[in-house]
């Protein structure tokens, strides 16, 4: 069975990650995230990026050699993989549609104070 170990964010990014791993004796693949082959198609690019996958029994290895934290088996399984906020895509639109959100507030008020 094989398991996703990273999402990347483009196909130079999957290559660089196909790459490290390949060079380190780990088979891996590229598939399109969600519906990112489809986006790649119609519209040149995939906002869904491309996941990376491996066999089971390569994941820790791969894991580890890509610097991902592995929950101990003590804590909940729930809890998934401890991934920076930037690489969150949700809290980045979050932050940028507040920024933008900012900037008419403040091109309203300073157009109202001339």
């Amino acid at each position: 069975m094989d398991i996703k170990v990273y999402n990347a964010s483009d196909e130079i990014d999957a290559q660089r990650v196909l790459s490290l791993l390949d060079s380190n004796n780990i088979k891996a693949y590229i598939r399109d995230s969600g519906p990112g082959s489809f986006l790649e198609i119609t519209r040149g690019f995939s906002v869904y990026g491309k996941d990376i996958y491996v066999d089971e029994r390569d994941a820790p290895d791969a894991l580890s050699l890509l610097g991902i934290n592995i929950p101990d088996s003590n804590h909940d399984k729930t809890e998934g993989f401890n991934t920076p906020w930037y690489h969150n895509r949700r809290i980045i639109a979050w932050i940028i549609l507040l920024f933008m959100t900012c900037v008419a507030v403040l091109c309203v008020v300073l157009e109202s104070l001339s």
